[in-house]
């Protein structure tokens, strides 16, 4: 039930940031991004020094490994809120589903995690699922948003696998607390080196903003939480699967964006995919009990 709990949060959160984006739409997504990454920190901050009993970050290789992560997030946060100025939220929140299937093969060398046939079938229903939901028709702007989120999702997959290897010798909220720091900093210098136009920013529109920050932290944590229990490519393959469907509803709902009229075979496809990947889940913790218990 707990490892349930952490997937609809990571859920709920990652899909409401594309319809907070369009509703903060006079911010420059550097300044949104600053805020995010030192919103999140800041929260992260008070957990990591209440918690006792930590593993904390040791060597140089665990260093390199969380400087590389918080680089990475900083550079997603830059992509997405960029891409969700170009295109549709109901057209970005589905390429979501790139980074799982990257992930799926990258877990199976790096982390050697296993996969069986269950999640492949996920991933090939999921891709159909995609397939079906993206708008193939873009205008020539949108095609450049849909671009940079794509980029955007092969960076998640590598921080992916990056924070699964670096949970195994630190503890998860060390994991979230110096990546956001570190890009919080790294972010900081390009907006001084390269300062946004905040020309015409409505400051009224400062509590998307924050609320945007929050929903970072509870995602990432919820995230990290779900990669530590499940492992890497069934939390991608699950998370991104509810945030192209939800994300792409609340962007309907509450941002006027047009569903797709291939919206529903679209997510039975997606709903097919997420049993399958709960059936993996099943054989990997059967797998993992015969092991301990021989």
């Amino acid at each position: 039930m707990r490892r349930i709990i952490w997937l609809l949060l990571a859920i709920i959160s990652f899909s409401s940031v594309g319809t907070l984006r369009v509703l903060a739409s006079s911010w420059p997504s550097e300044i949104i991004a600053l805020v995010r990454m030192g919103g999140a920190a800041l929260i992260f901050s008070f957990i990591l020094f209440s918690k006792k009993n930590r593993q904390p970050v040791k060597g140089m290789k665990d260093w390199a490994e969380i400087s590389a992560i918080g680089i990475i997030i900083a550079v997603v946060f830059l992509l997405l809120l960029q891409a969700f100025e170009e295109a549709p939220v109901s057209s970005i929140k589905p390429i979501s589903f790139i980074e799982p299937v990257i992930v799926l093969g990258l877990s199976v060398v790096f982390l050697k995690e296993r996969v069986g046939l269950a999640a492949l079938l996920a991933a090939v229903f999921a891709m159909g699922g995609l397939s079906l939901i993206i708008d193939w028709n873009f205008e020539m702007r949108e095609a450049g948003g849909v671009w940079l989120a794509a980029i955007a999702m092969v960076f998640m997959a590598i921080g992916t696998i990056i924070i699964k290897k670096v949970e195994m010798d630190v503890s998860i909220i060390d994991v979230l607390f110096y990546p956001f720091i570190i890009g919080f900093f790294a972010l900081l210098l390009w907006v001084a080196i390269n300062p946004p136009e905040m020309e015409g920013m409505d400051y009224s529109q400062w509590p998307y903003v924050a609320l945007m920050a929050i929903l970072t932290a509870i995602a990432f944590f919820a995230y990290d939480e779900a990669v530590y229990y499940l492992g890497a490519h069934v939390s991608a393959l699950a998370i991104n699967g509810g945030v192209a469907v939800i994300g792409s509803l609340m962007a309907v709902y509450f941002v006027s964006d047009n569903m797709h009229a291939l919206w529903l075979p679209s997510v039975f496809l997606f709903i097919v995919s997420g049993a399958l990947i709960y059936v993996d889940s099943v054989q990997n913790e059967r797998a993992e009990y015969k092991k301990l218990h021989h």
